[in-house]
């Protein structure tokens, strides 16, 4: 299915005369396939505007052309150059008062400072993206909204993420970016399963939420399937590993686990959580001496799970493995720095909370 916003960019770029408004149109037509996983597409769509300007680049042109490629970057999983390049973009905004870039520079530099936990600068420029942007400018109001959803939803304030969560549908739904749409229920729901998954290797009750969690995923599936959108892979295959591992379909849950070990995976943790996965399933499965064997690899990788939520739930299900495969001792020390981890997050969500709500520009959109 092709996105409404892709078509009218791609239109735009047709049938324009002026250059500035045909860099503009492809630079974020760019961006736009970035998010839905064409990146060869993308790269040649801001291949063919450096080609039209040469050296001298437009000032306007310059900043869209350098979040463009900033959000390819992101979308590869290159954080360091894609806040580097979104960086540059919003520098050459400021200075060069090219003020319908600012806003959305601003947005996804929060965006990738919310990831980075760097919450203060994340602050200042949801702020930016809020104040500056017109109400109009559903491209950086859409992605600042999306900004404020996940970290809300991140900080186990799920309530008051979802009013975020619909302005930021209301924003991509009006200039029909599919690619936000995408985010925001994928976001949804691979945060609920977070949650999820952490009751579960603490041995608390998940049962009244293991429903929602299902249609969420489901749901995310389905509508990245239908917008060919392919950003998600291999998370994609964890979530959905995840989901059928948490509802005891463990056989079905290794047919998604089991391929995220052939990807060339950026993100440290997914490898190793996926093979900690495997080894529950293969346990709860009766398959003792390979579960031990998957656990072991699994062991051998946790200094990769640094985050204090992945690094408390990889513990806690270490814990749960060892005292299952006998050895009692081994799973009491990792226990207790399951415990340690889960006391670290919870830190970590009270912090991100007090951020936000101490934010006035957040306020007043609200």
């Amino acid at each position: 299915m092709q996105s409404r916003l892709l078509e009218s960019l791609l239109a735009q770029a047709k049938t324009t005369t002026d250059r500035v408004t045909w860099a503009r149109a492809v630079c974020r037509g760019a961006s736009h396939m970035a998010r839905s996983g064409k990146y060869d597409a993308a790269f040649n769509s801001i291949t063919a505007v450096r080609t039209q300007f040469g050296p001298s680049l437009h000032p306007e042109v310059a900043s869209w052309l350098m979040l463009a490629e900033g959000i390819l970057h992101f979308c590869r999983l290159n954080m360091v150059s894609a806040y580097d390049r979104i960086q540059r973009a919003y520098g050459l905004a400021i200075a060069l008062k090219t003020e319908s870039a600012i806003p959305s520079c601003a947005a996804w530099l929060a965006l990738i400072e919310l990831n980075a936990r760097d919450h203060q600068k994340m602050i200042v420029h949801i702020n930016e993206a809020l104040t500056l942007s017109s109400a109009t400018d559903h491209q950086a109001r859409g992605r600042a909204t999306l900004v404020v959803a996940t970290a809300l939803q991140l900080a186990g304030d799920f309530e008051h993420s979802r009013p975020w969560y619909e302005k930021a549908r209301f924003h991509a739904t009006s200039e029909g970016d599919e690619a936000t749409v995408g985010a925001i229920i994928y976001n949804m729901a691979i945060l609920r399963m977070i949650d999820i998954r952490l009751a579960d290797a603490f041995d608390m009750n998940i049962e009244s939420n293991i429903e929602r969690a299902k249609a969420e995923a489901a749901g995310s599936g389905s509508f990245d399937f239908m917008t060919e959108n392919s950003t998600q892979e291999p998370w994609r295959l964890l979530l959905k590993g995840q989901k059928y591992l948490l509802t005891g379909e463990f056989e079905e849950a290794l047919k998604y686990l089991e391929p995220i070990s052939t990807y060339g995976v950026t993100d440290p943790k997914s490898l190793p959580i996926s093979i900690l996965d495997r080894s529950w399933c293969m346990l709860k499965l009766g398959r003792l001496v390979e579960s031990a064997s998957l656990r072991l690899q699994a062991e051998s990788m946790l200094v990769s799970v640094f985050d204090a939520e992945d690094r408390a739930y990889f513990l806690g299900r270490l814990s749960q493995l060892c005292r299952l495969h006998g050895e009692h001792e081994r799973g009491q020390k990792f226990h207790e720095l399951a415990i340690d981890s889960l006391a670290q997050y919870r830190k970590y969500q009270q912090e991100l909370l007090d951020c936000l709500t101490h934010v006035t520009a957040i306020e007043r959109y609200a």
